[in-house]
């Protein structure tokens, strides 16, 4: 068996906040998500986790773009920042 592997842009942005929610407690963010995923469709993925150690979010966009995945990442970062910043 033969794979083949893709490489494809990569987005991630760091969004540092005062404090930690978990992200089902973030009003509109699954929604939010959601749409992202529905825009990049079976090429590109979005990643929304807080950090493990630090007061932060992090946004990862992967696609063919990398115009529009930045535009993404940044619409994700600038999203949670309005609701915990």
């Amino acid at each position: 068996m033969t794979w083949c592997v893709m490489s494809v842009p990569q987005v991630l942005k760091n969004v540092k906040v005062k404090v930690k929610k978990p992200l089902d407690e973030i009003e509109g963010l699954s929604e939010k998500v959601r749409s992202i995923k529905e825009m990049l469709g079976d090429k590109g993925r979005i990643l929304v986790r807080p950090s493990g150690t630090e007061p932060k979010y992090r946004v990862m966009v992967e696609g063919e773009d990398r115009g529009f995945i930045e535009e993404l990442a940044e619409e994700v970062a600038d999203f949670i920042k309005q609701r915990l910043c």
